[in-house]
């Protein structure tokens, strides 16, 4: 007798239990990190001993009535995979150990859980259990933490992952379709009436139509050739799983049992694993073609960072060069430039300047060096000039000197007319007595 355990837990006024093997641990509730733009069951994040978990709220997942979080309010951490998250639950009762003859289908009735999440009613006397499918239930919800996480990712690099997240989302869509179609086997041997058959197998007709689809649009994706390669895997085991699918169907409505189960066991079966293994290499694919494509654009970035780096440092070091170049030059030339005004200033006007350049410093050493020319010429007449000056000075002088001679004589002669006048005088008056 195989006996199976299930943790229950309770969402309102219904108790609900879960396979303990998808279990990892049991926490009180602590608010979780929000995250922008994630839908409302997703609360956020904790750091769960190094691992970011995200917490969902399974009463907003369920669409049931959101109470207020209280002492009894837990977070059931579930392992599925290489997946972590955690559930918030009303309360947690107690581990139940039910054996087989304990389990029963799931009835035709209004569950506010949806029946595609349930494995079967548990009877432990009085007491009915809903059990919870937790590996459908968990992939349900990776599935929409991966969805949101591409959506987010695609809002924010659409011009970069716009194929990788397109592709991820195009293979979640149709693994889902895919888990519908297994899990709907169990659905047929769990249902007794003809009608509610009838009616799963033309739901199962939306399945086969959206699992075409998605893969389609995954087909028209820019994808590598390896992706294409794995997605052509992926499409040959669906149509091995979907042909033994049909072939079961037809076996369970011509009431060949044993067939039947001899068929599922061993062609539906290794089918439809053999489909989800073929989904699972072309998503680890996907994910490593992604993390490569990130890569190498990082080093791309990488290169061009180096190389503007190198472009700015060069830039910038011939530019100090030029700039000391320029310097130097001029001061050179200005140097030049206050030598000429020095000689100038010391009338110094032999020296001339060989500075023949055409900016604005050499402009101003040749106005210095005419204006020395100019000097020179000036300096020149006025050094002829003062000769003419000193000459006619001379001559003035030499004039001056022979006027005052011609004076000295004409004074002594005007003296000795005087001297013969007083003789004559005398003589005069003598002569009168």
């Amino acid at each position: 007798m195989t006996l199976r355990e299930f943790l229950a837990f309770k969402l309102g006024a219904e108790e609900y239990g879960i396979d303990i093997l998808r279990v990892q641990e049991i926490r009180s509730y602590e608010e979780p990190t929000r995250i922008a733009n994630a839908p409302a069951f997703i609360k956020g994040v904790v750091n769960l001993r190094g691992v970011i978990v995200p917490i969902v709220d399974m009463r907003l997942k369920f669409d049931l009535e959101q109470v207020n979080y209280d002492s009894f309010t837990v977070v059931i951490v579930l392992s599925i995979g290489n997946r972590v998250m955690g559930m918030v639950v009303d309360a947690v009762s107690d581990v139940i150990t039910l054996t087989p003859e304990q389990l029963r289908p799931v009835p035709e009735f209004n569950s506010i859980v949806h029946s595609d999440h349930l494995l079967a009613i548990g009877a432990i006397g009085d007491r009915m259990l809903i059990l919870v499918a937790g590996l459908v239930a968990g992939l349900t919800m990776a599935c929409d933490v991966a969805l949101w996480q591409s959506s987010a990712t695609r809002a924010a690099n659409e011009h970069t992952y716009k194929g990788e997240t397109l592709a991820t989302a195009a293979l979640a869509d149709a693994n889902s379709s895919l888990w519908a179609l297994r899990w709907g086997v169990a659905q047929y041997l769990a249902l007794a009436d003809p009608a509610q058959r009838q009616k799963l197998l033309e739901g199962d007709k939306k399945n086969y139509a959206d699992f075409d689809r998605h893969m389609q649009k995954l087909s028209t994706l820019p994808l590598s050739d390896a992706v294409r390669a794995a997605t052509g895997e992926v499409n040959d085991s669906y149509r091995k799983y979907a042909a033994a699918r049909v072939r079961w169907l037809e076996l369970m409505g011509e009431g060949k049992t044993e067939e039947a189960v001899a068929h599922r066991t061993q062609n539906l079966t290794p089918a439809g694993g053999s489909t989800v293994a073929s989904v699972t290499r072309l998503v680890d694919l996907l994910s490593k073609e992604a993390e490569a494509d990130s890569q190498q654009r990082n080093a791309a970035l990488q290169v061009v960072s180096t190389w503007l780096l190198v472009g700015c440092v060069a830039a910038i070091a011939a530019a100090l060069v030029f700039t000391i170049l320029l310097v130097r030059s001029i001061g050179r030339r200005l140097n030049i430039a206050k030598s000429v005004a020095n000689d100038m200033a010391e009338l110094n006007l032999g020296l001339a300047t060989n500075d023949r350049g055409n900016d604005e410093v050499s402009e101003i050493v040749g106005a210095l060096d005419a204006m020395r020319h100019k000097l020179v010429g000036v300096v020149s007449d006025v050094r002829q000039n003062s000769e003419s000056v000193a000459t006619a000075s001379a001559q003035i002088a030499q004039g001056n000197l022979d006027l005052s001679q011609r004076t000295e004589e004409q004074a002594s002669a005007l003296e000795e007319t005087a001297a013969s006048m007083e003789e004559l005088s005398s003589t005069v008056k003598q002569n009168a007595d």
